[in-house]
């Protein structure tokens, strides 16, 4: 409510500008086009002035205000204030109030004033509260709050260089450490700020150019030993590292260490991991901060593969995309990309195959979540190569002192360089401009790129823009137009040299747009507006036609000077457009039914529909720009068009009415003098003529003319103070008689009418926002205005020229009688209505009190008032009382002395207003239209100075929207201020606004502020709701800005609680709303002991109410204590390195700070301390004795267990009431208290833990000590002798208590992988740790508590039973880690204690197969096992063995759900513990029984529970792994799927940890010889799938040639008779005479005319049979159980009596296995079971492969190759659909992980094997395989000369395969090789298959494929296929070759199928793909080319 207050002074049309332009202006699409609006320090921002001192930089905008001279005396006087008590405040150990207050306000003087101090004192400000910052303690808020102020004092890295600051780097650490990842946090015991991370991590990457000489090698010591690929401490140390690590150097200065971690980090990109992410922001920030330092050539092909991977492109197999890809932050892919450019790089060459590769996915037809990605990376490119030719032009400027390292001259980006950049992005841009992305990155990224090359792009573009525009059919297209020229409208203006002729292009365009000002299309019309802003605000609308005759111009100037003859009548035809568009608005509801007597409230506002909303602020910006920027003589034209339009025309107020009066709002804003001489007389004497009758003043009905009128005075008064001044009198006439009208809404615009009058006479502004400074009558050889368009102002502020309106004595003089006029009187009815409100009517009340709200409006010129400050927190240091400047000369506004008020306005206003509330509130007056009134009076009295703060942010961000737009994206060496003159106003407006923000935000509490609080506080509890929720408002506005005031109010608060709820309802649910506040604000939760000791016990003890709306409150106000309670500390004590910096400081500033001074505040501390101390142990007391009294209701007692368990602290012991309060709701019947139980009392058994005892411990001790280097001691493996001890032992099974004493276990497991920390620290024997099993006298009170309750049995009992309740019916029981915690915390503190209690209920819990009772019992298992870590030998011997018995007990019981959580709890305990303490419960996970004979969800249960074992160790556990494969290897083809999945998840623990991954060094890293073999491993399943070998018809090991694996069936050319025939035996009977047959007539030559069939296959005689099998490829015979395949017609002939046909021309047969005849049944049976078992191997073996490329940390293990023959031929086993869908994952996968580029020749050679397999199906495989490797390996594969020429012979080889199916697949791939530009020598190819159409089809040919022979076919139809897929390589583009290839397919239209099949389905595919822009793209084609091509593709009409 307080935000619609109608003091609307600054609500002008720039706050909701460009509305929509935001959507894709936000800071992820256009940040950083520029920096902030102060660029870098310059000369002339760095003048001493009248300061006394050399700044470091100033603040410009303070330059450009009116009463700039005098704000040099006052910074420096804020500066000392600052400097002097942020000082004393820390000396006096002042943290909590002073440092808080003096360090805001050192905040807010940087925000208004810049970096306005010196060198020496900007160092002292960052050393002082960095060391405030690094301190820990307790309330970390003060850290958060003090951290935001230290990170903006480093936020201008220019300002310092690292030989000014230094900065340690380890206290950051350390604090970190603390905060986020400590035990306390991990037990949410530290509650911590929101958004306390954020700011923590943004400071430390703010300190780390200022870390000292050495921070590298100190940081890899630290971090290197925590890196352990297979530990989630990697991922951690990896983000600190990121943080931390230093990359930058100073000019000429020490590099940064990178080779110590360079090569570390390539080596990651190598695999795959999850933190290859933070690796390449690592590298991508490296070579940004080093440009031209580094090389990275050899990097570049994997590191653009990556980024091609990260877009999780749709490249599949068979419909399958697995997207395996990492997606990157493109912001530092751009960093890393940019950087590499020029300098003789192949980057831009990778760039452009990266951009070719993606481009068809660009297309407006592939829109997909990829395209999104790919945009936001080109924009993120574009604005990091503008930064980059910025810092490269900044470079050789000598002023600029940028300390960074420089570019090398031979490094440094050339012309060709731009160009080549450029040439790569704007086609794909072009592209993805019309698509839905269109109006986001690629109007920005073609707007970077118009900026590099304008003729290029902008050329280009309006070749677009103008057909859009033309046309009415392609409103998209239309759309993206407009946006992308508003982004690209300043390089079209401008033009300069490289576009000369750009700016004749304006008014073209402008005249086109006019037709897109349409009331019916609202998104159009903005967008036209927005564009005509854009180009009205850069160009001066004048015309120059005459300057031609006068001077000498050149041909483009001349052409420009004829055109700007043209702008008076364009702007004309634009106003008629905007009038047309006023009066087709027209409000649904006529005047007379809007505004009633009735319903008098309505506003205007609500008859206006969003859309029109926004046309009212598009169309205002617009005009304002306009009327600005027209020559005086086109403004006067205009002026006098729109007032003739106005005068004498009567419109509804509701939508056109207030259309029109917000254009003349507009023109007034932009020609005040004119606008108002043309409407305010005429409109003044009208409206006193119409309301002079005496039954117009008694009229209750509102007249449509009067409220007209009205309105448009009101808006039009909204303009410059020197101009509206002179027609106060005549507005004065109107007013009187206005405000006296009975109608009530005409009552209310005039109202409105003198709240406009007043704040444009008090409103401080600039004159004029026009983009030139030169008078309008300069003469044109001076200046001509056509060279100054979208010119930037040179010179600095100096030359801006800004002029300035502000109020002076007239104005003075007018408010001063405006307000004796009209404001006393109503003043006076309402202190008479204070003494009897039946004086006025309502409707009277509230028309006085709006009269009053509406005279604040001038309230700049209405001081506040002079009292006594009132301190409201006990600080040690004065607060500042100073007032801001604003204003040259003030004229402050008071009342007369005459009058008997204050002559103080507003304390007057105050004091009438505070008396009538309270007679409205005493009275109970229901009157909630004035109390909502009152409230806004009271607001805008006490904290409203001339604009909101909603307002004003609003409108900056709207002006930076606006810079973001105008600016120049490029900038000379020397030319920093590349802002137009409009931005540079209004920059200058606004910092006079925050001034004034500023000024209120400073100002002292005093008496009157505490009337209003205690009012506000009794509005906030009335009996009216509406009234309640403005006055809760009010008191929160006030909370905030007078921090404490809070505490006031705290009696009150105090005494409604403590009223009956039924009896005060409303008065205590407005308390509890006041309680609980908003956003987070509750005031349960203010950091003061005295609050919480008023409030808490106060809530708890108030009374219960059944009434919804308090119990809500009531659950609300705990969520609130539970979610957001910080810890609060006893004392604010400042360190001692910090009080001895505070002194130090405080001598280098000159600040007198006294030792006894010192000494005062830390006596006060310790005082304070105490206090607080006893203040705690007093409020534990009361609010436990409260909820152990048994008499709250159960939602205050789960209040009060939330009070006690959130004011748990690690370092202050827990009182024993409070801990009985905890033990005593683990047993509540409600469940919520008994969970809160839970939660809490894990925090207490933290509380209670006591600390153990470590020894420092050398783990080099026995292999002859440490490295020295840091490179030595970098050694990642197991097989080192200072680790290979951490192995898992079998032999700790039978420990001895000797060696269990004097082992040592280390639980971290990352600890010694890569290397050892420098101090390495273990803990002692459990026998020289504290004693756990202690008797009841040797505990604490409050582990008395605990050892009472749980000593009890009955307690045990009805907690556990409790514990195994349902949470809800039918929910699934989940694993509670939190249980878990208090039974380890009960077990760690009290040993065995209640093992024995326990000990029945964990017997029966797990012979149950209730889940809840499983689940608990893991829960109670898990606590224990973890919290043996110290107990003695024997216990922990006992310990183990119950835990064993217990979980074996459990497997037979166990359920799915119980399953999985069992797995968490083995996941728990096995988790940060050495295996060799657990190698019990390790032996008994591993030890499977017989895995085949064994129940299947037993054995499934068994292995997942190994398998969290398994994931928890890593690298520990090479010698089980072994063991755990050879117990796996029998269970391959377990007949149940469930178990398998287990398995193949086990196979991935057990290969995962030692499989050729790439770390630490390039042949990667060491693992121990006991590590299972993974090629061992697929060569034994290689042998077990031999028996599926005749499925396929080819070797499933390798080629067809050879087989490496004696187990497999020989299938190679010599014995492949054999086999047909062995196959044929057991098929057909009889068909060994015929094999034979056809064996001795194989000699016999080949026949040469062979039949084709339909489909395309060639189909061979008898004769052939026989011969082909001994061809190294022949036709394939695939045979199963029940399904064969057959394509030669000899072996249809031969088994015609049992194929039949299917419809696909493929012979299928049908026969059962018991009709094939077989020598043996037994050995047949036999044989169906051995099949079965290895499809259910394949089936497992491809969920391994799939979960292993999938989730593992590298790419494909390379064993995984030899498994890709077997996959490819499985997958088309049609009889096994689950075995196809395996194998087809499966090949998925393993084509769309990395290939490593050392790998890729054996994975090609791979691949080229297959694809002379006999199977035809299986050749097809590899070729999909091929395609998909190929696609998301590009780059790489690119790179490798190896591979290009490998994969095309493969891919040319198949295109002449046998199958047409083959031929159809290698098509497609060579399609997609040459689409993604991967063939090197495409021409040449191309020729190839066209020569060899000419050498085969020389001479006449037939159409009948009789006459053609096999040979012949294939080889003609291969190299029409080569052809084809060229065609189809181009889908949306026109390459120079496609003309040619076109004409040369068409020559062959009439071959026989299948050859003409194929040419029409590539020129039917040419057609779709190029029918959109075919008018675009025919211009590529002869009039002879189209004239073949349409009768080709257009059908023929037989119309007639």
């Amino acid at each position: 409510m307080l935000e619609s207050c109608s003091c609307n002074s600054v609500a002008t049309d720039e706050a909701v500008y460009v509305v929509e332009v935001e959507e894709f202006l936000k800071d992820d699409h256009y940040s950083g086009m520029g920096d902030d609006m102060d660029d870098g320090v310059k000369p002339d921002i760095c003048d001493e002035g009248g300061l006394g001192f050399t700044p470091q930089r100033r603040n410009v905008s303070n330059n450009l205000l009116p009463y700039a001279n005098q704000l040099d005396a006052e910074t420096a006087s804020q500066l000392m204030a600052i400097k002097t008590n942020l000082v004393r405040a820390v000396a006096l150990s002042d943290i909590n109030h002073g440092v808080i207050y003096w360090t805001a306000k050192l905040y807010r003087y940087i925000k208004l004033n810049s970096y306005c101090f010196t060198k020496e004192d900007h160092i002292a400000f960052i050393k002082l509260l960095f060391e405030v910052v690094i301190t820990f303690r307790d309330d970390i808020w003060v850290n958060v709050h003090v951290g935001q102020t230290l990170l903006l004092l480093l936020k201008k890295v220019s300002l310092l260089t690292p030989d000014d600051l230094e900065l340690p780097w380890r206290p950051l650490y350390d604090l970190h450490q603390k905060l986020f990842h400590n035990a306390v946090t991990n037990h949410s015991m530290l509650k911590l700020p929101m958004g306390c991370e954020n700011n923590i991590n943004s400071l430390i990457r703010h300190c780390r150019p200022y870390f000292g000489p050495g921070t590298t090698e100190e940081l890899l010591q630290q971090f290197l030993p925590m890196m352990c690929p297979f530990d989630e401490q990697m991922n951690r140390s990896m983000r600190y590292l990121d943080m931390f690590l230093p990359l930058v150097r100073r000019q000429g200065g020490r590099p940064p260490n990178h080779h110590l971690w360079r090569p570390l980090m390539l080596d990651m990109l190598r695999n795959s991991p999850f933190w290859e992410v933070i690796a390449v922001g690592l590298l991508s920030r490296l070579a940004w901060k080093n440009m031209g330092h580094i090389d990275w050539e050899d990097e570049l092909p994997l590191f653009f593969t990556k980024v091609l991977r990260s877009f999780k492109l749709p490249v599949g197999y068979r419909g399958m995309a697995a997207c395996l890809g990492r997606g990157f932050d493109n912001s530092n892919v751009a960093m890393f990309i940019v950087a590499n450019l020029g300098g003789g790089s192949s980057t831009q060459q990778h760039l452009c195959r990266l951009v070719g590769v993606v481009e068809s996915y660009l297309h407006p037809s592939n829109y997909g979540s990829w395209t999104s990605q790919i945009m936001d990376l080109f924009n993120k490119l574009t604005l990091h190569f503008n930064k980059r030719i910025n810092r490269e032009r900044r470079q050789n400027n000598e002023d600029d002192s940028y300390w960074e390292n420089t570019i090398p001259d031979k490094k440094k980006l050339k012309r060709t360089d731009v160009d080549a950049f450029v040439d790569c992005l704007l086609p794909v841009t072009l592209t993805a401009l019309f698509g839905r992305a269109g109006i986001g990155d690629a109007s920005v990224v073609l707007a970077r790129l118009a900026a590099l090359r304008t003729t290029l792009v902008m050329t280009k573009f309006l070749d677009l823009m103008y057909p859009a525009l033309t046309s009415s059919t392609e409103p998209i297209r239309l759309q993206a137009c407009l946006s992308a020229g508003m982004l690209t409208a300043r390089s079209l203006v401008t033009g300069g040299s490289d576009f000369p002729a750009g700016p004749t292009h304006v008014l073209p365009l402008l005249k086109l747009l006019l037709p897109g000002i349409d009331p019916n299309d609202i998104s159009k019309t903005m967008s036209t507006f927005q564009l005509l802003t854009t180009f009205s605000t850069l160009i001066p609308l004048v015309d120059c036609s005459a300057a031609p005759s006068q001077m000498e111009l050149s041909e483009e100037e001349t052409e420009l000077c004829m055109q700007s003859a043209e702008f008076c009548d364009f702007l004309l035809v634009f106003l008629e457009r905007c009038l047309t568009v006023v009066e087709s608005c027209v409000s649904s509801q006529s005047q007379t039914s809007q505004y009633t007597a009735l319903d008098s409230s309505s506003s205007s506002h609500a008859a206006m529909s969003k859309e029109e909303t926004l046309l009212e602020a598009g169309m205002s910006f617009t005009i304002r720009s306009i009327f600005q920027q027209s020559h005086p003589d086109i403004a006067k034209l205009l002026v006098r068009r729109l007032s003739d339009y106005v005068i004498g025309r009567t419109l509804e107020t509701g939508v056109s009415g207030r259309l029109l009066a917000n254009i003349c709002r507009a023109a007034a804003k932009a020609q005040p003098a004119a606008m108002l001489a043309a409407l305010v007389p005429p409109t003044c004497r009208l409206l006193v003529s119409l309301t002079a009758s005496e039954a117009a003043q008694k009229e209750e009905r509102p007249d449509s003319e009067v409220m007209f009128n009205l309105l448009m005075l009101s808006e039009v008064l909204h303009c410059r103070c020197d101009v509206v001044v002179l027609y106060v009198d005549e507005v004065s006439v109107v007013l009187q008689q206005c405000l006296t009208l009975v109608c009530v809404p005409t009552q209310q615009l005039a109202v409105s009418v003198l709240g406009a009058l007043l704040d444009s006479l008090t409103t401080t502004e600039p004159v004029d926002c026009r983009s030139f400074t030169q008078p309008w009558d300069t003469p044109f050889d001076e200046f001509l205005p056509v060279r100054h368009w979208g010119a930037l102002i040179a010179g600095g502020w100096t030359n801006m020229k800004i002029e300035w309106v502000e109020p002076g004595p007239d104005e003075q003089a007018a408010v001063t009688k405006l307000f004796h006029t009209f404001i006393l009187p109503e003043l006076d009815k309402l202190d008479k209505a204070t003494q009897d409100l039946t004086i006025l009517t309502r409707e009277q009340l509230k028309q006085s009190v709006s009269i009053v709200l509406e005279s604040f409006n001038a309230g700049a010129l209405l001081p506040y008032w002079d009292e006594e400050p009132i301190e409201l927190l006990p600080m040690q240091v004065p607060i500042d009382t100073d007032k801001l400047i604003l204003s040259s000369c003030p004229y402050p506004v008071q009342f007369s002395q005459d009058t008997g008020r204050p002559s103080n306005v507003r304390k007057a206003v105050a004091e009438t207003i505070l008396r009538l509330s309270d007679a409205m509130i005493t009275t109970d007056s229901d009157n909630t239209k004035v109390y909502n009134h009152i409230i806004n009076i009271l607001w805008t009295v006490g904290l409203l100075h001339s604009i909101k703060r909603s307002d004003f942010d609003s409108r900056w961000r709207t002006l930076s929207q606006v810079q973001r737009l105008l600016r120049s994206n490029l900038v000379g060496p020397h030319q920093h201020w590349h802002y137009v003159r409009h931005v540079m106003t209004q920059r200058a407006n606004l910092q006079h606004l925050s001034r004034t923000l500023e000024h209120v935000e400073g100002l002292p509490f005093t008496a009157t502020h505490k009337a209003i609080i205690h009012q506000a506080f009794r509005l906030s509890t009335t009996n009216y709701s509406p009234v309640r929720r403005c006055g809760q408002q009010l008191l929160r506005n006030l909370f905030v800005q007078f921090p404490g005031s809070y505490l006031l109010v705290l009696p009150a608060i105090k005494s409604n609680l403590a009223l009956d709820p039924t009896q005060h309802h409303k008065k205590f649910k407005g308390t509890l709303h006041v309680l609980l506040g908003s956003k987070c604000k509750c005031l349960l939760l203010k950091k003061m002991w005295p609050g919480l000791q008023h409030l808490w016990p106060a809530l708890l003890t108030a009374q219960h109410s059944e009434k919804p709306s308090i119990a809500t409150l009531i659950s609300q106000l705990t969520d609130n204590v539970l979610r957001y309670t910080e810890i609060l500390a006893f004392s604010d004590t400042a360190s001692a390195a910090l009080l001895i910096l505070a002194r130090s400081v405080a001598e280098q500033l000159g600040v007198s700070v006294e030792s006894s001074e010192v000494a005062a505040g830390q006596a006060r501390v310790e005082k304070e301390e105490a206090n607080n101390l006893q203040t705690y142990h007093q409020l534990l007391q009361d609010i436990a004795t409260q909820v152990n009294s048994g008499k709250l209701q159960w939602r205050y007692e789960l209040l009060g267990i939330g009070m006690l368990g959130s004011l748990i602290r690690m370092k202050v012991p827990f009182p024993a009431c409070a801990v009985k309060c905890i033990t005593a709701a683990l047993i509540h019947h409600n469940n919520s208290i008994r969970r809160l139980g839970v939660y809490y009392l894990s925090n207490i058994l933290r509380n209670q833990k006591r600390a153990h005892v470590k020894l420092p411990f050398d783990p080099y001790a026995e292999t002859g000590g440490a490295p020295v280097t840091l490179q030595d001691r970098i050694k990642p493996g197991v097989d080192r002798p200072d680790n290979a001890w951490l192995q898992y032992d079998p032999s700790c099974v039978d420990m001895t208590e000797q060696r269990y004493n004097e082992r040592k276990f280390i639980h971290s497991t990352y600890m010694g992988f890569t290397s050892w920390p420098s101090k390495v620290e273990l803990y002692a024997p459990p026998s020289e740790q504290p004693p756990l099993n202690r008797s009841f006298e040797e505990l604490s009170d409050a582990e008395k508590e605990i050892y009472l309750f749980f000593s009890c049995t009955e307690n045990v009992q009805k907690w556990i039973d409790f514990l195994t309740l349902e949470d809800q019916r039918g929910s699934t029981e989940r694993f509670d880690a939190r249980k878990m915690m208090v039974f380890k915390g009960l077990f760690r503190n009290f040993g065995n204690t209640f093992l024995g209690v326990l000990k029945p209920h964990l017997e029966r819990m797990v012979n149950d197969a209730a889940e809840a009772g499983q689940r608990c019992a893991a829960e109670i298992i898990a606590g224990l096992t973890r919290a043996t870590k110290h107990w003695m030998y024997s216990d922990w011997k006992e310990a183990m063995s119950l835990v064993t018995s217990l979980i074996t007990q459990a497997f037979p019981k166990m359920t799915s759900s119980a399953m999985d959580n069992w797995h968490r709890g083995i996941s728990k305990i096995i988790m940060d513990r050495d295996a060799n303490l657990l190698a019990p419960l390790v032996e008994m996970l591993i030890d499977f029984p017989d895995l085949p004979t064994t129940s299947s969800f037993t054995l499934q249960c068994r292995l997942y529970l190994c398998t969290a074992m398994l994931q928890q160790q890593e690298w520990r556990m090479m010698g089980v792994l072994q063991r755990v494969l050879e117990r796996l290897t029998p269970a391959l083809s377990h007949p149940y799927k469930t178990v398998r999945d287990r398995i193949s998840l086990m196979l991935f623990n057990v290969f995962c940890d030692g499989t050729n991954l790439y770390y630490g060094g390039r042949s990667g890293i060491s693992i121990t010889g006991e590590s299972p073999d993974l090629g061992k491993f697929v060569e034994y399943v290689l042998g077990e799938l031999g028996s599926l070998q005749e499925y396929s018809g080819g070797n499933s090991s390798g080629s067809s040639k050879t087989s490496n694996n004696s187990s497999s069936v020989d299938l190679s050319p010599h014995t492949a008779a054999q086999s047909l025939r062995h196959v044929l035996e057991h098929m057909v009977p009889g068909v060994e005479a015929m094999v034979t047959a056809h064996e001795i007539s194989r000699e016999k030559k080949e026949q040469d005319c062979d039949d084709y069939t339909a489909d395309g296959s060639t189909t061979a005689t008898a004769d052939t049979l026989a011969a082909s099998l001994d061809e190294p490829r022949a036709e394939e015979d695939s045979s199963s159980a029940d399904v064969m395949m057959e394509e030669d017609r000899s072996s249809q002939e031969v088994a015609s009596s049992v194929f039949g046909s299917s419809n696909n021309g493929e012979q299928v047969a049908v026969v059962a296995a018991a009709q094939l005849p077989s020598p043996s049944f037994e050995g047949a049976i036999a044989e169906n079971d051995e099949r079965k078992n290895a499809f259910r191997i394949i089936n497992t073996i491809c969920s391994f492969i799939q979960i292993i490329c999938a989730r593992n940390h590298y790419a494909t293990p390379k064993p995984i190759y030899k498994l890709l023959g077997a996959l490819c031929q499985l997958e088309s086993v049609d009889s096994e659909q689950e075995v196809c869908r395996n194998c087809v994952g499966a090949l998925c996968t393993v084509g769309q992980t990395l290939v490593r580029q050392e790998e890729i020749p054996e994975l090609l050679h791979r691949i080229r094997d297959i694809t002379h397999y006999r199977w035809w199906r299986a050749r097809i495989s590899a070729l999909g395989v091929l395609q998909m490797v190929v696609f998301h390996n590009a780059l790489t594969m690119m790179a490798c000369k190896e591979a290009p020429p490998l994969i095309l012979e493969m891919v040319l080889d198949t295109l002449t395969d046998e199958r047409l199916e083959v031929r159809t697949m290698a098509q497609q791939v060579l399609a997609s090789l040459l689409h993604i530009a991967f063939v090197q020598n495409p021409e040449e190819i191309k020729n190839k298959f066209s020569k060899v159409l000419r050498k085969k089809l020389r001479g006449s040919w037939s159409s009948k494929s009789e006459s053609w022979s096999s040979e012949r076919m294939v080889t003609v139809h291969g190299a029409v296929l080569g052809l084809t897929s060229f065609v189809e390589s181009a889908p949306y583009t026109i390459p120079s070759y496609m003309p040619q290839v076109l004409c040369t397919l068409a020559n062959y239209i009439n071959l026989p199928q299948p050859i003409a099949g194929s040419i029409r389905d590539s020129l039917s595919h040419f057609r779709r793909t190029h029918h959109d822009n075919w008018q675009e793209h025919k211009q590529h084609f002869s009039p002879d080319q189209l004239d073949v091509l349409n009768d080709l593709l257009l059908s023929p009409s037989y119309y007639a």
